[in-house]
């Protein structure tokens, strides 16, 4: 994923990078539209100075994060049916189960997700 933006300062080993939206950014929902990030100057790739417009690029690890939220919840419910009636053998148990293991679902998704946004780094070099 990339994005676009420009320098607005430059202190210390930080960089703040203010983002411009892109017509993907109406669509996907992993970010804000605009945004201002701080980025360490570990992570810049070239000698920029303020005012400069950049390109932010991230590790592709969103189609894992993509499939954590949408495909994750949708297995647990299935899981939590067949695991219910299998069990006790009533379709209306089966249902409580699948919504029980949706509603747990969630607090995983978070976890986990939480865990992986910390595990992006950026890669900042001019544009």
């Amino acid at each position: 994923m990339e994005k676009f933006g420009f320098i607005k300062e430059v202190k210390g080993d930080k960089v703040h990078i203010e983002t411009y939206p892109t017509s993907t950014c109406k669509h996907c929902t992993i970010c804000d539209v605009k945004q201002d990030i701080w980025v360490d100057k570990k992570y810049v790739i070239d000698d920029i100075k303020k005012d400069e417009d950049v390109v932010i690029e991230y590790e592709n690890k969103f189609s894992f994060l993509i499939f954590l939220v949408y495909i994750l919840p949708l297995i647990f419910l299935v899981l939590g049916y067949i695991m219910g009636y299998g069990i006790f053998k009533k379709e209306g148990v089966g249902v409580i189960v699948a919504f029980v293991l949706f509603g747990i679902s969630f607090p995983i998704i978070k976890r986990v997700g939480r865990k992986m946004s910390k595990n992006i780094m950026p890669r900042v070099k001019r544009s």
